[in-house]
Parts: C-alpha cells; sequence; structure tokens
C-alpha cells in the first residue's frame, strides 16, 4: 500500500485581472467535419489528431491540409491519445486490455513493434501523479506518496504541466485546481472541463459548459494565466458548442471540436 502524507496547501481562489483581453482567438475555420471530437497537435505542430464519435476510432490530418486517415476504429482508441515526440506515431490505449496496455500506431496505421519515445502526462523526470480512492497524490524522485487533496470531493484526471511543475486536475462539483508541489500552493481556477496546458506551462485552457442534465445548452472556450490569475473568455458563441481546446505546441492556433467538427483558429496576443 502507497503511504500517503498530507501536503498542506493554501487555496486561493482566481480573479478577473485588467490585462484579460491581451490574448485572443480569430480566423476560426473548419478543419474536419463529421462526428469528431478531442482533438491534439502533433509536437512539430504540422498535424493534428482526433477522436470519433465517444472516442471510437483515431484520425489524422496535416494542419496544411490533405488527406484525412484513419487509423484505426478501435473503441476508445481516441480517448487521450499521445503523440510520439518525433511526431511520428501515436499511441493509444488497447481496446478491451485497460489503460496499461498500450500500442503504438504509424501515421500510415500500422502496428509498431516498439513503443517510440513519449511524453506521459501523469510523469515527468522523476515525477509522477495518479488518482486513487477520489484523491490525487504525487510521487517525487521515488519517495513516498503525497496526498495533494483532502476530501471535500471526488477528484480525478490529474496531469503534469510541460514542464513539470504543477499538476492540474479536476474536482466533480469545485472545478479545476493547479498545485504547485514546490510553493504548496493550490490555485482553484473554478468551473472548467477538458484542461490542456500551454507548453510554457504558464497558461492552462479549458471549455465552461452548462446542459440540463441530458443535453448541452451552451459551451464556451476560456484561458487562465497562472501567473497573473486573469480568466479570459476566448468565445461568445450561441450557435456553436464548443469544447476541449488544445493549442499548438508554437502557440500560434487552438484546436477545438464543436458538435461534431474540428476547429482551428489563430491565436492572437494584444
Amino acid at each position: 500500500m502507497k503511504t500517503l502524507v498530507r501536503l498542506l496547501a493554501s487555496v486561493f481562489v482566481a480573479a478577473t485581472a485588467s490585462w484579460a483581453d491581451s490574448i485572443s482567438i480569430s480566423n476560426i475555420r473548419e478543419f474536419a467535419r463529421g462526428e469528431y471530437m478531442a482533438a491534439s497537435w502533433s509536437p512539430d505542430a504540422q498535424q493534428i489528431a482526433f477522436s470519433g464519435f465517444k472516442y471510437r476510432g483515431l484520425f489524422v490530418a496535416p494542419l496544411a491540409g490533405g488527406t484525412l486517415s484513419q487509423l484505426t476504429s478501435d473503441p476508445w482508441a481516441g480517448f487521450r491519445p499521445i503523440w510520439s515526440n518525433d511526431s511520428r506515431a501515436l499511441i493509444t490505449s488497447f481496446p478491451g486490455a485497460g489503460s496499461e496496455k498500450l500500442r503504438a500506431i504509424d501515421l500510415q496505421g500500422n502496428a509498431l513493434h516498439t513503443i517510440p519515445t513519449f511524453r506521459a502526462p501523469s510523469r515527468s523526470g522523476g515525477t509522477e501523479v495518479y488518482a486513487e480512492s477520489d484523491e490525487i497524490f504525487i510521487i517525487q524522485a521515488k519517495t513516498p506518496a503525497i496526498q495533494i487533496t483532502r476530501g471535500g470531493d471526488k477528484f480525478f484526471a490529474p496531469m503534469l504541466s510541460p514542464d513539470g511543475s504543477k499538476v492540474l486536475y479536476q474536482g466533480l462539483a469545485s472545478g479545476l485546481f493547479v498545485h504547485e508541489p514546490a510553493s504548496g500552493r493550490t490555485l482553484n481556477l473554478g468551473r472548467g472541463n477538458h484542461p490542456a496546458f500551454s507548453p510554457d506551462s504558464d497558461l492552462v485552457f479549458f471549455d465552461v459548459s452548462t446542459d440540463d442534465g441530458r443535453n448541452l445548452l451552451s459551451a464556451d472556450l476560456f484561458v487562465q494565466d497562472l501567473k497573473k490569475l486573469g480568466r479570459i473568455r476566448l468565445t461568445f458563441t450561441k450557435d456553436r458548442l464548443e469544447q476541449r481546446p488544445a493549442p499548438s505546441p508554437d502557440m500560434k492556433a487552438l484546436v477545438f471540436d464543436a458538435e461534431g467538427v474540428i476547429y482551428v483558429g489563430d491565436l492572437v496576443s494584444k
């Protein structure tokens, strides 16, 4: 059994800052139309991978335009696939075998015998984060696990920032949180879903939605600056339900999905 050590953390709520118009999204255009969702960028920012309906199957297409390729039709293959570091393959869960069984597929849909090098969202260097019994834990340099959360909600989906300095996780009722192990601070970002870090680890992109218990009624995209504590609303659409934003590795574009369509927009700093 893992050793559980309580980590005392100060929690503070993010407020909207006066600089909150410093980033926006423009020139939004369709990238792929169908029953698609959950897009992600290749590390070289030249390819976009995305899932079919309910995470069934995995597709990829070049950003510059060209042929859309279906790599697999396996159930759950499109749930959080990970790009290889060289942008030549995707690592996905093996169907029916559990999340620990991985396989790699190249961009022609061929299975690879060897898993290529990749960065796992829950691991960075000697640091690992995980969820257990609705709580979030972190292991650093093979030391005993440290418990980040301590009740009050059901917490899940932890991930490390690209630089390994922050832990992002979600509470079922309380929203998104960012924890800094070095300082012990925890930032409550408030309501939000499907978060994604910027490459420099300073921004978190996410969507905020409302529903009637069965259907989405509204969904817009936001970004939070973790240094200046400002929440920026990126979209204000009533006729489009934007979800699952992901910034490109060069921070020039943002990909997201809305009702089966994959969109790409330009990120603009003011």
